[in-house]
């Protein structure tokens, strides 16, 4: 199932996941299909928003993206905790296994590592935009059989 159908055309799932964004103070905003395995959806917050996709291609991982600058100012911290937990309840809720994401931050890969057990894929990557270094963290979910 991709994540677009758990938003978009399944109730019962729908419900799942707007429970679990509110549960944060979250509202899900849209969601989009292409033409192969790509989906993603909006999730949206009074102080900002974020977008939750299927991994290009693969449908047994999600990527977390657009969060990099909540990590970044001591007024925006709890709210980048909120997004990450709300992330990691959404993947583990849906059995996806894994959760990406990657920035050039420290910070932000200081939190992911430490306090939410990410793990560093591939690092030393240079960005052609920004001349800074890229890095990818992953985090493994614990999977268990949709019901």
């Amino acid at each position: 199932m991709y994540l677009h159908e758990w938003y978009g055309q399944i109730k019962p799932c729908k419900k799942i996941l707007d429970q679990i964004a509110e549960s944060g103070g979250f509202s899900i905003r849209g969601e989009f299909s292409g033409r192969s395995i790509d989906s993603s959806v909006t999730v949206v917050h009074k102080k900002g928003e974020f977008l939750f996709s299927e991994f290009p291609g693969n449908c047994s991982a999600l990527v977390v993206s657009s969060i990099q600058s909540f990590s970044q100012f001591s007024s925006t911290s709890n709210f980048f905790d909120e997004i990450i937990k709300v992330s990691i309840e959404m993947s583990e809720a849906m059995s996806y296994a894994l959760l990406f994401a990657s920035g050039t931050s420290d910070v932000m890969r200081s939190i992911l590592i430490e306090k939410y057990g990410f793990e560093e894929v591939l690092g030393g990557i240079m960005n052609p935009h920004s001349g800074r270094e890229n890095y990818f963290l992953v985090k493994r979910l614990k999977v268990e059989e949709i019901k």
